[in-house]
C-alpha cells in the first residue's frame, strides 16, 4: 500500500516539494532505477516472465520502470546548478542475500499481479519457485536494476557567490550499491528518493 501510493505521486511534484524545502545554496539528490539492466544469464522464460509481470504492474500503478534515464534532465530543467549523476549496478550468484530479487519482488507484489490479471495464482506461483531453481543453480548470474543517483545544488539567492565545491552525497559507493554512510537511501525499485541537504 506504501509502495503504491508512492509511485502515484509524480515525480515533478516530488522535485518541486523538494526545492521548496532546500534553502539557497543546498544539494537536492535523487535516486531513480532503471529496468534495463534487470537480466539473468543464462536466460529463462520464467525470470522474463515475472519481470514483465512486475514491470506491467507498476506501470498500472502509475510507476516508471525507465525512471532513472531522465532524472539528469529533471533536475537540469528545474533550475539546478552543477548537476552531477553516478549510475551503477549490482551483480548476484546463487550465494548472494539478495540472488532471489525477483521471484522474492514478485511474491511481494502478488495482489496487485494478480487483481490486473496478468497472471493467475498458479501461473505466478510456478513461475517464483522456477525461477527460485534456477537462480539457486552455481551457474546462474543476475543483474540488478540500473540505479541513477543524481544531485544538483539549489542557486543561491542574488548577490551570493556561486563558489563552493559541490559535495558528493553518496562518496565511495562508486560500481557498488550505496553503504550505510551515503546520504542516499537504498530503497526499492521505482521509488523517487529525494535528499535535502539544508
Amino acid at each position: 500500500e506504501a509502495a503504491e501510493r508512492l509511485v502515484r505521486i509524480s515525480q515533478d511534484e516530488l522535485l518541486m516539494e523538494a526545492l521548496a524545502l532546500t534553502r539557497p545554496g543546498g544539494v537536492v539528490a535523487v535516486q531513480e532505477a532503471d529496468v534495463v539492466t534487470l537480466n539473468c544469464y543464462p536466460p529463462h522464460a520464467a525470470w522474463d516472465r515475472l519481470q514483465g509481470a512486475i514491470s506491467a504492474a507498476f506501470r498500472r500503478m502509475g510507476g516508471d520502470t525507465f525512471a532513472g534515464r531522465r532524472m539528469l534532465g529533471m533536475l537540469r530543467h528545474a533550475g539546478l546548478l552543477d548537476v552531477r549523476f553516478r549510475p551503477f549496478i549490482v551483480g548476484f550468484t546463487s550465494e548472494d542475500p539478495m540472488a532471489n530479487f525477483m521471484p522474492t519482488t514478485a511474491a511481494s507484489m502478488r495482489q496487485a499481479i494478480l487483481e490486473a490479471g496478468l497472471m493467475s495464482e498458479a501461473e505466478l506461483d510456478e513461475a517464483i519457485a522456477t525461477c527460485e531453481g534456477h537462480l539457486a543453480d552455481p551457474d546462474t548470474v543476475s543483474t540488478s536494476y540500473l540505479v541513477f543517483q543524481v544531485w544538483g545544488r539549489k542557486p543561491r539567492r542574488a548577490g551570493s557567490p556561486e563558489t563552493e565545491v559541490l559535495p558528493d552525497p553518496c562518496p565511495g559507493s562508486f560500481g557498488t550499491a550505496p553503504q550505510s554512510s551515503c546520504n542516499i537511501g537504498t530503497e526499492s525499485v521505482l521509488q523517487l528518493l529525494v535528499v535535502i541537504r539544508f
